[in-house]
């Protein structure tokens, strides 16, 4: 039953459903990071679209591998 169920995995619909769970936990750990930013920041509560643009673009430049892998399998 294991063996059957992984080999589902592996179909094509569920490549954009995979990165799409890849990026959601990338954007959630920048997200993450940027909050911790404003406890521990005086300063970053005026900076918080930079801040916002940053997690974004950290989260694209990591799914960008992400995504080539999951293409290659």
């Amino acid at each position: 039953m294991y063996n059957e169920t992984v080999k589902s995995y592996a179909s094509p619909f569920l490549y954009p459903m995979e990165m799409a769970l890849v990026g959601a936990v990338l954007y959630h750990a920048m997200n993450g990071i940027r909050i911790i930013a404003f406890d521990i920041s005086n300063g970053a509560m005026r900076r918080q679209k930079e801040l916002f643009a940053a997690a974004v673009v950290l989260t694209i430049v990591l799914a960008i591998p992400a995504a080539v892998r999951l293409i290659q399998q």
